[in-house]
């Protein structure tokens, strides 16, 4: 009974429903880019997706770290393990089992199945076994947030502020110092993994001062923040010829221009949604839909490939049946995991974004099932 006063009693946590659109918004930009939908993201054209997308999910992840979480470095290190490696692992071997199932049957869409690409490939290496290399991300993210705790436990005598700031200026020197060796071609290998975690960590530290410090500060008028916004990137894309994108996953060199124009897109991108998605919220922000969306990114990001793969058989099984779509190329659909079939062509990006984001929550939904039935039954 006192169990249940007490939880009666517990506080809700506050949803922050900006960062839910937030996070919409992000997930959205990787499913469109991923579908070769980039024409249907309005502001692609100025910020590409690919400018910023990674950025504003390392630094989502800054934003809501919490310092109390410095009280028990163990426990918070077991606590990311079993969020992020555990599920990388265990999707890494389903798709093992996959790829290796469709090769038996004459399809060649995942990579190969050996102790590599089981177990280090996530950390060096930027193809996984293809239906989850989406999922790369994890290792960096998982280092850089371990490496940030333990940094700040070994600062633990500095005032906050000093601490902070120092931290945010030193990050982004590894920052650029990162990007640089990736110019010099330190991009591969454990290079890769190194050069990956030194592009997140300024993200993630500009995370975690904006929440601290400089968001109620945060209060300039839209219009002469999206003016200063798109003003930079219209000098940068005037100084370029395009709108700058990288290709983080690979760290390749040829998209960088400098050590320090990726990091001023990617503040110019999470700028854009940070201000985009305070706008929306007062629209959108509770909706139920997008919050299942923003819930689910993670499987989303994990398994939106496979999602895409659903809608290809689909795509087959209907030109046997409906005269009127173009013949479907069986040969690529077996050989090339990434090959879009896009009958009449336009449109049809959008339904590939729609099967992204359907299948990996419906996965997840049977993922939660299944660990629920687990529990209980060893209780």
């Amino acid at each position: 009974m006192a169990d249940s006063v007490e939880l009666l009693n517990k506080p809700k946590k506050e949803i922050n429903y900006q960062f839910k659109v937030m996070y919409a918004i992000g997930i959205l930009d990787v499913l469109l880019t991923h579908a070769h939908a980039e024409l249907y993201n309005f502001w692609s054209e100025t910020i590409h997706a690919a400018g910023y997308t990674i950025a504003l999910f390392v630094f989502v992840s800054g934003y809501f770290y919490n310092t109390k979480s410095e009280s028990n470095v163990f426990a918070y290190i077991l606590k990311k393990a079993k969020r992020l490696l555990l599920p990388l692992y265990l999707w890494n071997t389903f798709y093992a089992l996959l790829s290796f199932a469709f090769a038996k049957i004459g399809m060649n869409l995942g990579g190969p199945v050996n102790l590599y690409t089981l177990t280090l490939a996530p950390m060096t290496s930027f193809h996984l076994l293809n239906f989850n290399d989406p999922a790369w991300f994890i290792i960096p993210l998982f280092v850089t947030e371990i490496y940030h705790i333990l940094v700040r436990k070994l600062l633990v005598n500095l005032s906050d502020k000093i601490k902070d700031f120092s931290l945010l200026i030193f990050h982004f020197i590894v920052g650029f110092a990162g990007v640089a060796l990736a110019m010099h071609e330190k991009n591969t290998g454990w290079w890769l993994f190194l050069t990956r975690f030194m592009y997140f960590i300024p993200f993630y530290s500009l995370g975690y001062v904006y929440k601290k410090y400089l968001e109620e500060k945060d209060r300039l008028s839209s219009f002469w923040y999206f003016s200063i916004i798109i003003a930079i990137d219209i000098l940068i894309i005037l100084f370029n010829g395009h709108a700058s994108m990288y290709s983080i996953v690979i760290m390749d060199e040829e998209y960088f221009e400098n050590p320090f124009l990726p990091f001023l897109v990617g503040i110019l991108g999470v700028a854009f949604a940070l201000r985009a998605s305070r706008i929306l919220n007062t629209v959108i922000g509770k909706s139920k839909y997008l919050n299942i969306l923003a819930d689910n990114t993670f499987p989303i990001m994990m398994n939106h490939i496979f999602g895409f793969f659903v809608l290809k058989c689909i795509f087959f099984a209907a030109t046997k049946v409906l005269p009127m779509l173009p013949e479907f190329p069986v040969e690529e659909f077996k050989n090339n995991l990434f090959y879009m079939y896009l009958p009449r062509g336009r449109g049809f990006p959008l339904l590939y974004v729609f099967f992204g984001m359907i299948i990996p929550i419906f996965m997840q939904k049977i993922v939660v099932s299944v660990k629920k039935l687990i529990l209980k039954r060893g209780k």
